[in-house]
């Protein structure tokens, strides 16, 4: 059973290794064009695989010219269109949240601002919308309220290929059953991050602001307010990480 893996993240290239593992071929991981690809060319020279730069309109051509059975996408940054979905192959796509909450690009920092108890990794096939096709596989892990940005994302990225080859797995052994979405339980965040997120509102008491705060990573996107017309910028922190937290926990 051969496989494509388009991959938008030089993050979450350990979903390559993840399809070796599951027992299918890996023909090649295609790559948007711009994309940081060292640890892809790695990646792909230890698995026996292609890396193609493949821009959003050649995406049709290469799966009419390779003919996978599968296609996963893993932080693919386009939507498919008509003539993609059509194809015969088994669109899969692999998103960072527990769907059918948190759809859209950027999830990780919504979960922890609305003070999400737990998180995970769905497989999911590919439809016309953003994250809404029928879910094959879920792999689920608690928060805790010491979580932050940062050990959400890694945690997160250490559960993605332990999903990807679960669900890859019940693909090549025939059992691939998919259930839809539950539609009243979905939440969307289609648009990317923007700054003013980490603004924080410094009228209101600590305690209430403590999941906006630990939502915001303290050196890409800190949490600030603004006093007397200056940003001052806000970071939680114990003075040690009990054992079982993650190192990147507050």
């Amino acid at each position: 059973m051969k496989v494509i893996l388009l991959l938008g993240a030089e993050n979450r290239v350990r979903g390559a290794k993840a399809v070796i593992e599951a027992g299918l071929s890996l023909d090649a991981i295609a790559v948007p064009p711009g994309l940081p690809k060292a640890k892809i060319e790695e990646t792909a020279r230890d698995e026996g695989c292609e890396v193609l730069e493949t821009p959003r309109a050649g995406v049709l051509q290469l799966l009419q010219s390779r003919r996978p059975d599968v296609v996963l996408s893993v932080g693919w940054p386009y939507l498919f269109g008509r003539k993609i979905l059509e194809t015969r192959c088994l669109l899969l796509n692999s998103h960072p949240t527990l769907l059918p909450k948190y759809r859209g690009p950027n999830p990780w920092y919504h979960v922890l601002a609305n003070g999400e108890t737990k998180s995970g990794v769905t497989i999911h096939k590919i439809d016309e919308g953003m994250d809404t096709g029928p879910i094959l596989h879920q792999r689920e892990f608690p928060l805790t309220r010491f979580d932050t940005y940062r050990s959400l994302k890694a945690r997160t990225l250490v559960e993605e290929p332990v999903a990807i080859r679960e669900a890859l797995a019940l693909v090549r052994d025939g059992n691939v059953r998919f259930h839809a979405q539950r539609e009243e339980e979905a939440t969307s965040y289609p648009g990317r991050r923007k700054p003013e997120h980490s603004c924080i509102d410094a009228a209101q008491p600590l305690m209430d602001l403590v999941d906006a705060i630990r939502a915001c990573d303290p050196d890409g996107f800190p949490a600030y307010f603004e006093y007397h017309g200056q940003k001052l910028y806000v970071r939680l922190s114990r003075t040690s990480i009990p054992e079982g937290d993650h190192p990147e926990s507050l």
